[in-house]
């Protein structure tokens, strides 16, 4: 989880997460949880992307950033959205 200010100041007050673009299925979707909460995530629904160097000099990685919304029935939203 990071605090919203860090990423930009439109998203002060609010707790993010952040993705790593490999942890991303084929249909560009992936599930968070956090502390037995869980959100369903939609790469293309990203709010920023930033990408990075890696610190052992081979190649580099993308963090994709969220609003963290978890909803109980939202793995089932989700689930039902892909049928």
């Amino acid at each position: 989880m990071i605090d919203g200010y860090k990423i930009s100041k439109e998203y002060a007050g609010k707790q993010m997460v952040a993705v790593p673009g490999s942890k991303f299925n084929e249909e560009g979707n992936t599930i968070c949880l956090y502390k037995g909460e869980e959100m369903a995530i939609k790469k293309h629904q990203s709010l920023s992307c930033r990408s990075f160097p890696n610190k052992y000099g081979s190649g580099g990685y993308t963090l994709h950033y969220y609003i963290w919304e978890p909803v109980k029935t939202n793995k089932q939203m989700f689930l039902l959205n892909e049928l």
